[in-house]
This record gives structure tokens, C-alpha cells and sequence, in this order.
């Protein structure tokens, strides 16, 4: 996500919600007036940032948005299958957690919390449209692979392999594929993901192993079809 999405986006989210005026004193922006004089807010520990945010601090929520506004447009972007749609859905998500931030329960990790609320809205944005489509090359994706020398044969086989990977888990059952998405992509534990969807460690389990299965017998189909070529 740019420099100009970033603002784009800060700049919705403080517009639709009327942030107010920092409750909390503070001098220049991005800094807040601590115990031991002028500090950057972005040099607090989150829960301290979290804190300023619910006090109305602009800045402090600037700095939640700046922190996670990649891995939500990631997520959007590789469950919604649109840059524009994904930038969209992710101004959407983060006015939803300006507005619940005050729901946060920290015996959580913030990050599956906000993560979370991006997996519940695409799922709603999915089955209005029960269109699915899943990039799994878009852009800073977590777990791509990186070198400094890639031949083009090698090249060209990855790409190949990533379209019919891509093809495939587009035939998974939506929750399915979040499930795995988050599981592999955003390295959740099946509890969190539980936690997440409202739902049981088990129940999680056997998405994921049913997924899995799914997933493995489509990819041999595609082996078996190429075997068969003359």
C-alpha cells in the first residue's frame, strides 16, 4: 500500500469518525507530553497507544492505522481480489475498529483482534457477492520468496505454480480458505483463529484438514491431467 492510500486512508477514517482534538496534552504532531517531557507517539508501547487513541488522540490512532494498515489490506486484498475494492474494504475496517476500539480486550494480541475484524468484513463482502477469488501473488505478500538471482525457467515455473494454486483454492469453501489463509499466511494458531470466527479449536481443525485434503486432491487432478498430455 503507498504513501498516498496510507493518507487517503487516515484521512477517511478521521473524517467519517470526527476524530476530536487530542484530550490528551500534547505539543507537535506525532508526539504526546509524557512524564519525562515531549515523547513520539510512535515510540510508546501499544498498549500506551491504544490508550491515547480511546482518549481521542489523532495521532495515537494514525500510528495504529500506519502500523496495521498493510497487513489489512493485504488480507483484503487477497480475499476480495481488487486493489481498488481491497482499498476500499480496508478504510471500511478501519473505521469499524475506531469504533470499537473501546470493545479491545487486552488478554488478546491486538493484531489477531484487527485482523479479525478485516476476516469478518471480507467474509461479508463474499457472500454478497459469492464471487471468490484469491491472489495469493499480491502485492507484499507475507510469504513470498526472495533472492537476489532467478533464472527465468525458474521464474516461469513459479509464476505457473502460483496460478494453479491460485485456481484451485478458489474452489475451497470461503472459511475454508480463511482458515488456511490466516493459518499459513499470518501464522495464527487454530485457537486464535477460533477466537476470531466464534467458533471451537476443533471446529478450526477440521476446516483446516478439510481444506487441506480438498486442496491436495485438486492439485493431483491438475498432476494427473498434465501426465496424460502427449
Amino acid at each position: 500500500m503507498g504513501r498516498g492510500v496510507s493518507r487517503t486512508l487516515a484521512l477517511h477514517v478521521q473524517s467519517i469518525q470526527g476524530l476530536s482534538k487530542a484530550t490528551t496534552s500534547h505539543t507537535a504532531s506525532g508526539h504526546v507530553m509524557g512524564h519525562e517531557g515531549t515523547v513520539e507517539v510512535k515510540t510508546l508501547p501499544e498498549d500506551q497507544i491504544i490508550a491515547l487513541a480511546l482518549q481521542g488522540h489523532q495521532d495515537a490512532f494514525g500510528e495504529l492505522v500506519q502500523r496495521y494498515q498493510h497487513a489489512v489490506f493485504n488480507l483484503c486484498y487477497r480475499m476480495l481480489g481488487d486493489y481498488h475494492e481491497a482499498e476500499n474494504a480496508a478504510q471500511e475496517v478501519f473505521v469499524k475498529i475506531y469504533r470499537r476500539l473501546p470493545t479491545y480486550k487486552p488478554k488478546y494480541r491486538f493484531s489477531t483482534w484487527v485482523l479479525s475484524i478485516a476476516s469478518h468484513h471480507c467474509i461479508d463482502q463474499l457472500r454478497r457477492r459469492r464471487i471468490v477469488q484469491v491472489p495469493l501473488d499480491a502485492p507484499e505478500t507475507r510469504r513470498q520468496i526472495h533472492t537476489q538471482t532467478v533464472d527465468p525457467e525458474s521464474y516461469v515455473i513459479a509464476r505457473e505454480n502460483t496460478a494453479r494454486l491460485q485456481a484451485k483454492l478458489n474452489m475451497l469453501p470461503e472459511e475454508q480458505r480463511l482458515v488456511l489463509v490466516l493459518h499459513y499466511w499470518y501464522d495464527l494458531s487454530y485457537r486464535e483463529i477460533a477466537n476470531m470466527l466464534n467458533t471451537t479449536e476443533g471446529a478450526v481443525k477440521t476446516k483446516a484438514h478439510r481444506a487441506r485434503r480438498r486442496l491436495g486432491a485438486l492439485l493431483q487432478e491438475t498432476e494427473d491431467v498434465k501426465g496424460e498430455r502427449p
